[in-house]
């Protein structure tokens, strides 16, 4: 049967932390008043910045943890999240003890359980760039293990610095070392498995009274379940930890969104792309605004949707790409086997219906084959349709470029229906987990294909 999802892209084994504790000293006299994660990098608070990652990873449930003083604040400025069609709690953390700790207050306060994976981020850090954002979607699709991602910078000693092996594993983890082993550290986005809590319980506070994170991470690393995810030359991270870093920060901001004419974290504009609020909802906070530069932004913002224009969120730049150009409604990929067996009678039937249909005749070759056949469907259809089957799995394709593909798709704004062929959700789950969680439908011998193609069309129809 199909399996409707308002959004096939949430990830409902996540659950997202953002650390938004602290004094701010650095910041005096700034922060005396003001959190420094509500302090502006251009047209929106600091905080807009890691939500906004959270929020196109597919998490919809965020815990805020702030001072006791301080959370008010936020929840004056951030609500319970309904505006962005998400949910935010909120807990406070009474003293600086420890990003690890936030795994304890969050479990504690009841906001993630044995089952859940924590995505942590901290509330003052920026990321930005194509090659981050596809590591990202491919990270919060591992359920074992933890995932931390890497920075090169020229003052390494600040940070927790990671030693490489000649493999390119890591070898160690060190804090704020005297003698840094590489110019590699890590950055303030962690992603864990359900582990993560008991492991935090067994950690000890460090000689500065805090459960410090990357002991959390050399645990994980002990027990070979540490990735560490690399950021391309072209992607950026900023810590923002002092007042020359949000000014780096947002002359690069303001430097990529005049470049494009959009903003990198508006959570309205992002909440109404992904289709966690409708058009209505859209509109109130664009009237709510009208008198302000960010309003008139917005307002644009549903222009452009209303004509059909597509925004690409994390790359920033608005495509030009109108929906009525689309040749085909849907794209099936498929290994060639599956031919005649399913993917013809599924395209006739739906063919049938008065939908437009484009499927590969060709047989899929490990490497550039798929990623052709994959562009085409972005290109030229709505939606994509991969026949998950025996013959698809026997082409050797590794979880890496599965999970590539999916990512690929969501990034690009796509809906992808897989469909189990003669497979068990088992035998997609040890093959690709990420797929495990957005099958739409299944067809094995007993299946009436008009049925399938009418679900399929129901579908097509969005």
């Amino acid at each position: 049967m199909i399996i409707h999802q308002p959004n096939l892209s949430v990830n409902k084994y996540r659950k997202g932390i953002l650390l938004a504790g602290g004094s701010g000293s650095r910041f005096y006299p700034l922060t005396l008043s003001t959190p420094k994660q509500l302090l502006p990098i251009n047209k929106v608070p600091a905080i807009f910045y890691p939500i906004s990652i959270l929020m196109l990873s597919g998490i919809r449930d965020i815990l805020i943890i702030t001072t006791p003083d301080a959370q008010s604040i936020f929840q004056k400025l951030l609500g319970d999240g309904k505006q962005y069609g998400i949910n935010f709690a909120y807990a406070v953390q009474p003293s600086p003890d420890g990003i690890a700790q936030s795994l304890l207050i969050a479990s504690g306060s009841g906001f993630i359980n044995h089952k859940d994976n924590p995505v942590v981020i901290l509330g003052d850090n920026l990321f930005y760039g194509d090659e981050f954002f596809l590591k990202l979607q491919n990270a919060v699709c591992r359920n074992t293990g933890a995932t931390i991602f890497s920075c090169s910078v020229p003052n390494p000693e600040r940070f927790g610095v990671i030693e490489f092996s000649e493999n390119g594993k890591a070898a160690s983890i060190e804090e704020k070392p005297y003698k840094p082993k590489s110019n590699y550290v890590v950055t303030g986005l962690y992603l864990f498995d359900d582990k993560a809590v008991d492991l935090v319980r067994t950690l000890k506070p460090s000689a500065r009274g805090e459960l410090e994170i990357t002991d959390l991470n050399q645990l994980y690393l002990k027990l070979g379940l540490l990735n560490v995810e690399t950021l391309g030359e072209r992607d950026s991270w900023f810590h923002n930890c002092d007042i020359a870093s949000f000014k780096q920060a947002e002359k690069y901001v303001e430097a990529i969104e005049s470049e494009n004419n959009t903003m990198i974290a508006s959570l309205e504009e992002v909440a109404f792309a992904m289709g966690l609020i409708d058009e209505t909802q859209f509109g109130q906070t664009v009237l709510s605004y009208r008198y302000s530069e960010y309003g008139r932004y917005l307002s644009q913002c549903r222009d452009r949707y209303i004509s059909g224009e597509r925004v690409n969120l994390h790359k920033g730049s608005l495509n030009k790409t109108i929906t009525q150009e689309y040749v085909y409604d849907a794209f099936i990929s498929h290994a060639v086997e599956d031919k005649q067996t399913i993917v013809q009678a599924l395209s006739g039937e739906l063919t049938k219906l008065g939908f437009k249909i484009w499927y590969d005749e060709t047989e899929l070759k490990l490497g550039d084959s798929l990623r052709e056949s994959i562009d085409h469907a972005q290109k030229k259809s709505r939606f994509g349709i991969v026949v998950l089957s025996p013959n698809f799995f026997a082409k050797k394709w590794t979880n890496y470029e599965l999970n590539s593909l999916v990512a690929r798709e969501m990034h690009e704004g796509k809906v992808v229906i897989p469909i189990h062929y003669q497979v068990s959700l088992g035998d997609i789950l040890n093959f690709s987990p990420s797929l495990g969680d957005r099958f739409a439908l299944r067809i094995d011998e007993k299946t009436d294909i008009k049925e399938a193609a009418a679900e399929i069309g129901n579908a097509l129809k969005v």
